[in-house]
């Protein structure tokens, strides 16, 4: 699995809240998910961060740099996958031991990621 994503060191994104903007690391970024018009934004410090942005949003923003979706909820970031299990139950484990599951018909994006 390729989890050498070197621009992912450099390159921060702006999260802006109702009286300031804050920029986070993509390297800080686990997982995004949506929750209708909120994206929650979890980081490796076990933070949340909620923001006003659609998740097709972050796809078109961020692809090309190590983030794949792979439910229509759900954007990961390929540096934290530690492996894909295949089969009926699609799922990925996260190196923080959360396990995710894997659409139909996403599965063939992130195969062909890896």
């Amino acid at each position: 699995m390729n989890t050498d994503f070197p621009v992912q060191e450099s390159f921060k994104i702006n999260v802006k809240g109702s009286t300031k903007i804050k920029f986070v690391l993509l390297k800080d970024i686990i997982k995004i998910q949506c929750d209708g018009y909120i994206s929650i934004l979890h980081t490796k410090e076990n933070k949340t961060i909620a923001i006003t942005k659609l998740l097709k949003e972050f796809e078109k923003d961020l692809c090309g740099y190590g983030f794949i979706r792979i439910s229509r909820s759900l954007i990961v970031n390929l540096t934290y996958v530690a492996k894909y299990k295949g089969g009926p139950k699609r799922t990925i484990e996260l190196i923080n031991g959360e396990y995710l599951t894997v659409s139909r018909r996403r599965v063939y994006l992130f195969r062909k990621e890896n």
